[in-house]
């Protein structure tokens, strides 16, 4: 398996979706020093999709994550 810095963001974000019946991607690029790369993708019904965005913002509020690199503030 190659490693994943080597996997393009589109092909990335496909395997998400193959992988998740509701997903939401988002992504800011900082070193391109371009305010506007930012990468959004979702899948999913409507409203799943908007819950999962409201579960993320209430985790990120109270840094909650499953990722062991992640910190908070």
């Amino acid at each position: 398996m190659e490693p994943l810095e080597y996997v393009a963001t589109a092909t990335l974000i496909k395997e998400l979706r193959k992988r998740h019946d509701t997903m939401v991607f988002l992504a800011a690029s900082n070193r391109t020093h371009n305010v506007e790369d930012v990468t959004v993708a979702f899948e999913g019904p409507f409203h799943a999709v908007l819950g999962l965005v409201e579960l993320g913002k209430c985790a990120v509020m109270n840094g909650i994550s499953n990722d062991e690199d992640s910190f908070s503030d």
